[in-house]
């Protein structure tokens, strides 16, 4: 069944750009450990200019393109030195 769910929250959040970020985190309180969904949430907050939250949500996805989202993040922030190690 949450399977099911996180697919169609993710249909949803292509078809509803402008709610893609409420349909995120949607599937966020039933699957918080989706690295997917929490890069794609990032890059959403970074288009509405919530760098603070994209670093928190980079901070929680993983593999090279977080990373990268994160450093641009931090860059963006001008926060060199708050990326955390892991």
């Amino acid at each position: 069944m949450a399977r099911l769910y996180v697919g169609i929250r993710k249909n949803l959040a292509k078809l509803e750009t402008d709610n893609a970020a409420e349909h995120f985190l949607q599937i966020l309180s039933i699957a918080p450990k989706n690295p997917e969904v929490w890069l794609k949430l990032g890059v959403k907050s970074i288009a509405k200019g919530d760098v603070d939250f994209a670093k928190f949500a980079f901070e929680h996805a993983e593999g090279n393109d977080a990373i990268d989202a994160l450093l641009s993040a931090l860059y963006l922030s001008r926060n060199y030195h708050g990326a955390s190690s892991k």
